[in-house]
């Protein structure tokens, strides 16, 4: 089963939510992904969980929340029922449980949908490590002027 993950800047405008969306549709529609792995901190994290949520009640395709961190109750991810903490994150120092989450997506999944407008940051450091290890990565901030 083919699979798509995340990656994004904490901070992001609205406006990408439509972008978003058409993007993970076609993924579906042209590529038949199924199952969708999301992040859990910051605005883009939250707009990917508002479009796939929507986007599951047409298509049959599943998702996880994958938490970085233990679940608290008053993170609303880990709320998702759909929330996973992975096994491999316990014993990790909180300081690397991000890095350690999102090497995971890395090793799970088979497409990347990014919102990176900079060059630096984890986002654009992890989705640079993707493409090194062969995976499509689709930038939909390119879709944008900055």
């Amino acid at each position: 089963m083919l699979t798509c993950s995340f990656f994004g800047h904490s901070s992001c405008p609205n406006s990408i939510q439509p972008e978003l969306k058409k993007q993970i549709e076609l993924l579906i529609n042209d590529h038949n992904v199924k199952k969708f792995l999301l992040g859990d901190h910051g605005d883009f994290d939250v707009m990917v969980l508002k479009a796939i949520r929507e986007l599951s009640q047409i298509y049959q395709i599943d998702y996880q929340v994958v938490l970085s961190y233990r679940p608290q109750s008053y993170n609303f991810f880990a709320k998702d029922p759909k929330s996973i903490y992975p096994e491999e994150l316990a014993f990790v120092h909180k300081k690397y449980a991000i890095n350690y989450r999102n090497n995971y997506l890395i090793d799970k999944s088979d497409f990347f949908i990014t919102y990176i407008t900079h060059s630096y940051g984890g986002a654009a450091k992890f989705a640079n490590k993707a493409k090194n290890r062969g995976k499509t990565v689709i930038n939909i901030a390119d879709k944008f002027s900055h």
